[in-house]
């Protein structure tokens, strides 16, 4: 459902940064955390010449135990 719809995302060197560290963790869905590496490695080579720290494990395939204990909780009861 929406797989055919394109997207564009636009934002400051800053917020491509958080996002791609946010989303390229163990407890987004794998395939979100696949691009999200991707597009990690597109900021380093883009940005080589400044030195780019971007803050993510890159390793293929990992599994956290915690990805089973994210819950979306009410918390304003």
């Amino acid at each position: 459902m929406g797989y055919k719809i394109s997207n564009y995302i636009s934002g400051d060197l800053p917020a491509w940064v958080y996002l791609v560290e946010l989303r390229a963790t163990s407890l987004v869905h794998p395939t979100l955390a696949v691009q999200a590496a991707q597009m990690a490695d597109i900021l380093r080579d883009k940005y080589a010449d400044v030195d780019l720290a971007i803050h993510i494990n890159s390793e293929a395939g990992r599994f956290d135990v915690k990805r089973g204990e994210a819950d979306i909780i009410r918390t304003d009861q």
